[in-house]
């Protein structure tokens, strides 16, 4: 059973911008003091690398321990398989809570839900959901709150409180995030069970120009359409990959072969003459590392 309480309204952010950036290599570092329930610890979340999950393209996100008096073991707690949508939510399309970081390993959901979403974005939200005799609240208390942490203060911060009742409407798990923007997470507050608290010591994001990178895969409409002879396809890749652009009748027959090699994460572009074609409409397509990403149609006007 499921209900949400969310007022309409148009947002000036996105979820996105309160989420670490899904970019291979940028990661979170926190630590944990020693408490009665826990050892002292540092705790990493990273952006790991990325995995094709029937055909679309999900960063893979680790959260792992290093205890400080093991420090050459590291304990993964969780791995989330995860992509910002083209509305700036981030969204789950799988989750291995073994310590295995493998995809062979985990439980890949038939459709991606909302792991982060544009909800969050208002203080006041509340979702509600019910399972067996145990009732989930996830709701943001402050859209403004202000946060110290080992790398400076950070204000407008989203709080978010996470907590479950039992069938008696007693409180067994209670905890508070704090997330900033354009870094994501930096503060976790655990109430109860096991009480403890992950502060942001370190972050590690790459640079600007690597954060210019697309976020998803993208095939454009090409222009000018209609067209004679000439028209330009645009495409962009967040992930290098062997990249194939192909045109087709409308019968499946292929007619041309644009692109057939590696290419780099950015924005790309192809220019195709189709001189001695016949007018009517084609199908180009955007095949990376053999999974067909997108498909479009185009028309040749003679």
């Amino acid at each position: 059973m499921f209900f949400a309480c969310m007022s309409s309204c148009l947002f000036a952010q996105t979820a996105a911008d309160y989420f670490i950036p899904l970019q291979v290599g940028n990661s979170l570092v926190f630590r944990c003091e020693e408490t009665a329930h826990w050892m002292s610890r540092t705790v990493y979340e990273t952006v790991e690398n990325t995995d094709s999950i029937e055909g679309t393209c999900y960063f893979k996100v680790v959260g792992s321990a290093v205890l400080d008096n093991e420090l050459d073991k590291t304990y993964i707690s969780h791995t989330f398989w995860l992509r910002e949508d083209t509305t700036g939510n981030i969204m789950l399309r799988a989750v291995d809570l073994n310590g295995s970081g493998i995809l062979d390993s985990a439980m890949i959901y038939p459709q991606e839900g909302p792991f982060f979403h544009n909800g969050y974005l208002q203080a006041g939200y509340c979702q509600v959901s019910e399972y067996k005799d145990t009732t989930y609240h996830d709701s943001i208390t402050s859209t403004s709150a202000m946060v110290s942490t080992g790398v400076g203060t950070y204000y407008n911060c989203i709080c978010r409180r996470i907590s479950r009742f039992d069938s008696t409407d007693s409180v067994i798990w209670l905890e508070y995030e704090w997330y900033a923007q354009n870094i994501g997470k930096i503060k976790n507050d655990r109430i109860t069970p096991n009480p403890h608290t992950d502060i942001l010591t370190q972050i590690n994001f790459q640079t600007d120009v690597d954060n210019t990178l697309p976020k998803y895969f993208q095939l454009k409409q090409n222009y000018p359409n209609p067209f004679n002879p000439l028209t330009t396809i645009d495409y962009q890749l967040p992930v290098p990959g062997h990249v194939k652009i192909d045109i087709c009748n409308v019968l499946g027959e292929k007619i041309a072969s644009l692109v057939n090699m590696e290419r780099k994460a950015g924005y790309h572009s192809v220019i195709w003459n189709a001189e001695g074609l016949s007018s009517g409409i084609y199908i180009y397509s955007l095949k990376v590392d053999f999974l067909v990403r997108e498909h479009r149609k185009l028309c040749i006007l003679k």
